[in-house]
């Protein structure tokens, strides 16, 4: 059966797990929030990249431009500094 994990930065009371079957295939599909916390997310990155098939990490803020202004989110940062 194929592993695919959603880490996400977002809060862990939205985790799930279920098992699917796509042509003729079964995948297990697991996402794992983590409050905020980026460490933790790039630790359960390191650790699913041995043990699954594939890997996303979701709920990043990206830097965006309203006008003149510019703002570059805290997290995105931390994630680029790892």
């Amino acid at each position: 059966m194929k592993q695919i994990v959603s880490v996400s930065i977002g809060n862990s009371k939205d985790d799930y797990e279920f098992v699917a079957e796509f042509m003729n295939q079964k995948f297990n599909i697991k996402r794992v929030g983590t409050d905020g916390d980026v460490e933790m997310a790039a630790d359960l990155m390191e650790q699913w990249d041995s043990e699954a098939d594939a890997i996303s990490l979701g709920g990043l803020n990206f830097n965006y431009a309203i006008g003149s202004s510019r703002s570059i989110e805290k997290q995105v940062a931390k994630v680029a500094a790892l």
